[in-house]
């Protein structure tokens, strides 16, 4: 059976830790004569993650070397929830969606909220947009309330790389970002005792 990208990352297991980076494309020069710093902000932002998963038995590990083989090193792209994102912080509720199309920037905007309500999304909050390969995972940076219309203005990181699409699902719990493995090659240790582990490290796929 052909493979077909993204793979959905499996059930199950949590990580023993996880770090989460967010890079941006800026750069600095500093005047060896006045001092004076000039930065130059180039725009690019990605994500990127490593973790360890804990010992197991083979027959759980082999689901997941199964899946890290499957996706022949940089090739495959796999869609995995962000840890922090299982529950928002914020209210949120009703049925959020992008309001309108042409969108860009750091600011989202969103209706279909209950209406008036304070602390609908707080910083720190995941959310993600789109599906499958056009999955887009950004992060709440500010709280923000909903007006008498259930609509409210989100600023986020990264920006906005392309525009949304109106009407498109705001996923707040369990938001997903679409993945790659940073390595060419993908390993995995067996103890003595017969217990697996195994670290990777993956970035967005954009």
């Amino acid at each position: 059976m052909t493979i077909t990208y993204p793979l959905s990352f499996p059930d199950g297991i949590t990580f023993n830790d996880i770090e989460i980076q967010l890079a941006h494309s800026s750069e600095s020069t500093t005047s060896p004569f006045t001092l004076e710093t000039q930065v130059y902000d180039y725009r690019g932002e990605v994500w990127s993650m490593s973790g360890s998963m804990p010992p197991m038995n083979r027959e759980r590990a082999e689901i997941y070397t199964s899946f890290l083989m499957s996706l022949r090193g940089q090739v495959g792209t796999f869609l995995i929830p962000v840890a922090g994102s299982e529950t928002a912080q914020g209210s949120w509720g009703g049925s959020p969606v992008v309001d309108g199309n042409s969108q860009a920037g750091d600011e989202l905007n969103i209706r279909g909220l209950p209406v008036s309500q304070t602390g609908v999304a707080k910083a720190g909050d995941f959310i993600s947009l789109g599906t499958g390969e056009a999955t887009r995972l950004h992060k709440v940076v500010s709280d923000a309330d909903s007006d008498a219309s259930g609509n409210m203005t989100v600023t986020v990181v990264p920006r906005l790389r392309a525009s949304p699409i109106d009407g498109d699902i705001v996923t707040y719990n369990n938001a997903m970002g679409l993945f790659r493995l940073t390595g060419k090659s993908t390993s995995y240790s067996n103890s003595v005792e017969g217990l697996y582990s195994m670290t990777f490290e993956f970035q967005e796929a954009i």
